[in-house]
């Protein structure tokens, strides 16, 4: 019987309802380790590969074939914003089968978490620091709540291994099966890593189970990444202050020659470039000139990949960093960068602090003031009351919405 047919009818109209041709590598290695052993399981893949899905398909057609008594899935976000987006995605797979799904941190209601407390069953998301809350205030509610819990799910488990919070978790997670009498299986869902197997012997740390790793094959994917430089101070700040009041085009600042065993001639736009690695006016407009003639090109080449790989239509890369707006004449620089290239583009700017993000995000509203055009930025940090940073995440996930958020590490 193929992972298709295993799953529960509920979860098969959900994939034809959502129109999936098939399912994706990662759901099908997923359903074979979760459904034929009793193993913990370590599910690694990049981002937006269908990891949710892998791991809950099967546990939600177990918990179909067979209610639990109590919570069955305990599933561990790092970040509130993670939890409560999964919650959503979780409740549309969850409502035609009537499994409720739960989540418990600092901004759910008290009467959300009441309801559970009172009727525990389905699924309950949770960060590490709620959990260790309710381990400590409710503790008489512990065996009850969860004494037919079969499965942790801990997200982004990588993110855990990096410092206390990992080990932390792993503790809380066996004082919990301690109380509540159960032996639940592990499911870790991380980014893709070097080391698996070390990840794999964290995640069953404590358990007496073996870690099930399946090994798939991803389709390939391109990334584009650009990388601008921007001085607040400097003899670099002072030479773009010379040359313009505006924004700028970010330009190589440092040229160094390493010597090779055989001479090989430079590329056709560095042989103009002068020895202290800062371009004329003139070159920098033919590199802009030829720049442009390469992304039109780029429409017309057609891509064809090699058997068993996914075919890549190429794309206008320097098109895709095209301004897409002007920045005031008398903008930062790298604010006046951020400004021109996010109008009507979903992104994010991530700051280093609370206060930051609130400079940042104030500043580029001021740019669309001064531009007398509506408002385009959002921010999302932990100060924010729990009503503007859901409306932001709201945002972000809606498909017809193209805004900024600016934030730190809350999102």
């Amino acid at each position: 019987m193929n992972a298709f047919d295993r799953y529960a009818p509920f979860i098969q109209d959900f994939i034809y309802s959502h129109d999936w041709e098939s399912l994706r590598s990662i759901q099908v290695a997923a359903a074979d380790a979760i459904f034929n052993t009793q193993d913990n399981v370590l599910l690694t893949a990049s981002t937006a590969s269908g990891k949710t899905e892998a791991a809950f398909f099967p546990i939600l057609t177990e918990f179909w074939e067979k209610p639990p008594a109590s919570v069955g899935a305990l599933y561990i976000g790092p970040l509130k914003a993670l939890i409560n987006d999964q919650f959503v995605r979780l409740n549309d797979l969850c409502e035609e089968a009537d499994i409720p799904v739960w989540h418990w941190h600092g901004d759910v209601s008290q009467s959300h978490k009441a309801k559970l407390i009172k009727k525990p069953s389905g699924i309950l998301q949770i960060t590490p620091e709620s959990l260790e809350a309710l381990l400590i205030h409710k503790h008489m509610a512990i065996p009850r709540m969860f004494c037919d819990l079969r499965y942790v799910v801990i997200d982004e488990v990588h993110s855990l291994m990096r410092g206390d919070r990992g080990g932390q978790t792993l503790c809380l997670i066996e004082r919990l099966s301690r109380m509540a009498g159960v032996q639940p299986r592990r499911i870790g869902l991380s980014a893709t890593i070097g080391d698996p197997e070390r990840t794999g012997a964290f995640l069953s740390q404590g358990t007496g189970r073996d870690c099930v790793i399946p090994r798939f094959e991803e389709p390939r994917r391109v990334w584009r990444i650009s990388m601008e430089h921007f001085y607040n101070s400097g003899p670099q700040a002072q030479q773009r202050g010379f040359e313009s009041m505006g924004p700028q085009e970010a330009e190589v600042l440092a040229s160094e020659r390493i010597e090779a065993a055989a001479p090989t001639a430079l590329p056709a736009d560095t042989q103009g470039m002068r020895h202290s690695g800062q371009p004329t006016q003139e070159e920098r407009r033919q590199r802009r000139k030829r720049a442009q003639g390469k992304a039109t090109s780029g429409n017309r080449c057609t891509s064809s990949a090699p058997e068993g790989e996914v075919d890549i239509p190429r794309a206008a890369e320097q098109a895709l960093l095209n301004p897409t707006d002007t920045a005031p004449d008398n903008a930062d620089p790298g604010m006046g960068y951020i400004f021109e290239h996010t109008r009507g583009r979903k992104c994010l700017v991530f700051a280093n602090s609370r206060e930051e993000a609130e400079a940042v995000c104030s500043m580029l509203r001021s740019y669309c003031e001064s531009r007398h055009e509506p408002d385009r930025f959002l921010i999302h940090h932990g100060n924010l009351s729990a009503s503007l940073r859901e409306t932001a995440e709201e945002l972000m996930r809606d498909e017809e919405q193209a805004q900024t958020t600016v934030t730190t590490s809350t999102l």
